[in-house]
């Protein structure tokens, strides 16, 4: 029998699932949390977040001894919810192409388990025709279609904020699913946007396209101003004062996490893997930490001096190393044998001595994670300063 105020998370000790369950939680909703990483849940079921999440912990909190939130890592546990989410990652293999193996595996045991009456809600990042595929899949001899696919849109660190905010795209081939899954999400955010599968694959993975391939435009302009010595963020910024056509332009740096060039590379592949603008994307993007690097050679006895590397995560102000690409350019510098050190905040915290120590015995700074403590950080002119986002910038 079908609990119609449960709701289960697979996947919901993590970045998309983990807000998800405590703002269903809070609408008073039996939440199982569902996840195959026993440490996270361990940290969850002390009211600690396993990541940065903001403000997410004073929300956790009360969740701690509450009978209507559960976290297990064993998958029979959805077996009575009348919700059931996929919130998985969808990766792709060495070639760039989906590798959604896994992906299917999960769903086709996730359907013999759940109950025909319940609604399986894909939230998973998919590339367009995956949908149709899966219906398919679970819907020989008319036996299920209780199939829906609703994807996330936040920004990684402010879903707390931003589910309720963002309207939420909800599609199906099931009109009676659509009525009850826009009901439930009707709870959680101010708009519900209606569409077929096929239109929110698209939507959801063209938006990421979009912002990774902006990224690179910005990532070859500043390469082009500083072969030029020019400040790249100083000219971005002289754009778009009071200019809205310009406005838009993303500002320059890594580009990483889980999802912007996964994504690309989906659209990609069905684009035939051409030579098109999402790999030229891909290519400029992916070379930066290379011509951070080449920018490195060309320093006078550059082997004889210490690089500092401020930032590790794949973005600001996070603690994410998914898709770095500062791992990367330590990666060339260690085979490039220069000498170097890293800083990270957001994962080991160091005095501000020891902070000041290293800055002074290196002769090479290079910002690549622009967080917000490196303001705090005074480097002197006589540093070669490699800075791609123009962080420093007075």
């Amino acid at each position: 029998m079908v609990d119609n105020r449960k709701i289960s998370i697979i996947g919901g000790g993590g970045h998309i699932g983990l807000p998800l369950s405590v703002l269903l939680f809070n609408q008073g909703y039996k939440v199982n949390l569902v996840d195959i990483n026993k440490q996270n849940l361990q940290l969850i079921k002390k009211g600690k977040a396993p990541f940065y999440e903001k403000d997410i912990e004073k929300h956790l909190k009360k969740t701690i001894q509450n009978k209507r939130f559960e976290t297990s890592h064993v998958l029979e546990t959805i077996k009575d919810s009348k919700f059931i989410f996929i919130c998985i990652g969808t990766p792709i293999s060495k070639k760039l192409r989906p590798d959604l193996k896994k992906f299917f595996n999960l769903i086709i045991s996730v359907k013999k388990i759940m109950n025909n009456n319940s609604h399986l809600i894909i939230r998973s990042s998919i590339a367009p025709g995956t949908f149709r595929k899966i219906f398919k899949a679970l819907n020989k001899n008319n036996t299920f279609t209780n199939l829906s696919y609703c994807p996330e849109r936040v920004l990684q660190g402010q879903s707390m904020i931003e589910l309720s905010r963002i309207p939420q795209i909800i599609s199906s081939y099931n009109l009676k699913t659509l009525k009850h899954v826009k009901k439930l999400f009707s709870k959680l955010c101010k708009t519900v946007l209606v569409c077929k599968p096929e239109e929110a694959e698209m939507a959801k993975i063209l938006s990421n396209a979009y912002r990774y391939m902006n990224f690179s435009i910005a990532n070859q302009f500043f390469q082009i101003c500083d072969q030029n010595d020019l400040s790249f963020e100083k000219i971005r910024r002289l754009m778009s004062f009071n200019y809205s056509r310009a406005s838009g332009l993303a500002a320059s740096g890594f580009v990483g996490g889980p999802c912007l060039m996964k994504d690309t590379m989906q659209l990609n592949y069905l684009a035939k893997n051409k030579k098109n603008l999402l790999k030229l994307s891909y290519e400029v993007n992916e070379n930066l930490p290379k011509y951070i690097v080449s920018k490195i050679k060309k320093i006078k006895n550059y082997k004889s001096k210490k690089v500092c590397i401020l930032g590790k995560t794949f973005k600001a102000n996070n603690d994410d190393l998914r898709g770095s690409k500062s791992l990367d350019l330590i990666r060339i510098l260690k085979k490039n044998k220069i000498k170097h050190e890293v800083y990270e905040p957001n994962l080991e915290k160091k005095s501000k001595k020891k902070i000041n120590s290293m800055i002074d015995s290196s002769h090479i700074i290079v910002l690549a994670t622009p967080h917000k403590e490196f303001k705090k950080i005074k480097i002197s002119k006589n540093k070669v300063l490699i800075d791609t986002s123009g962080f420093f910038l007075k």
